[in-house]
């Protein structure tokens, strides 16, 4: 885990978190949320904005505190691990939230409705209906990757930095032969990993994950 001194270094933003306390479970559940459903982050319990160490009254209650949140008002649970640490002396807590396997990660409100947070810069914001998709596809896309052999890997890759490819591009990449390469890519049709466009001169494959 990152060395307290160098997190408060970085100050507030996209991956760090200073709260003087937790104030509630339903609270900071809003923050586990938007580092999960972004790159994961760290809070720092027991540090004020500025970055000056402030400690905790009880580091058991804000432990405490912390697993009510992650595990009770997130849904799914979010993953975090508890580091307790001092620094000038007074005690402060190391939260990692980790980026989450299980995008889109909810919180509840106040008035118990779910919503979804993701972090821009030191600021916790709800998804728009865009970023929701956003998050949702890339969810499905790193599930689907993962069960991929390599040329497979290879040309959903490619189809995400471009628009599309034709089974000479794919043939050429990947250095298959034809009659590989046209059973990869039949094989992936077959099974809603790519979309086939027959109309053109020269057939051409686009990505399912939108």
């Amino acid at each position: 885990m990152m060395e307290i001194k160098n997190l408060i270094q970085k100050g507030e933003g996209i991956s760090v978190e200073f709260k003087q306390t937790i104030s509630s479970p339903k609270k900071v559940a809003k923050e586990i949320v938007a580092f999960a459903n972004t790159r994961g982050g760290y809070l720092l319990i027991g540090v004020d904005d500025s970055g000056n160490p402030v400690g905790v009254n009880s580091t058991e209650k804000e432990r405490e505190a912390l697993l009510t949140a992650s595990n009770v008002f997130c849904s799914p649970p979010v993953p975090i691990d508890i580091m307790n640490t001092s620094l000038n002396k007074k005690p402060v807590l190391i939260v990692r939230v980790h980026e989450g396997k299980e995008k889109p990660y909810q919180c509840l409100t106040k008035s118990d409705e779910e919503r979804i947070y993701i972090r821009i810069k030191d600021k916790n914001l709800m998804a728009s209906k865009d970023v929701l998709k956003s998050i949702r596809n890339e969810h499905y896309y790193k599930r689907k990757k993962d069960k991929l052999d390599k040329n497979q890997r290879k040309l959903i890759d490619f189809l995400r930095e471009n628009e599309k490819v034709t089974l000479r591009e794919f043939k050429k990449f990947s250095n298959l032969s034809k009659r590989r390469a046209s059973k990869i890519l039949f094989n992936m049709v077959r099974t809603g990993l790519i979309r086939n466009h027959t109309l053109e001169k020269e057939p051409y494959y686009t990505s399912s994950f939108e």
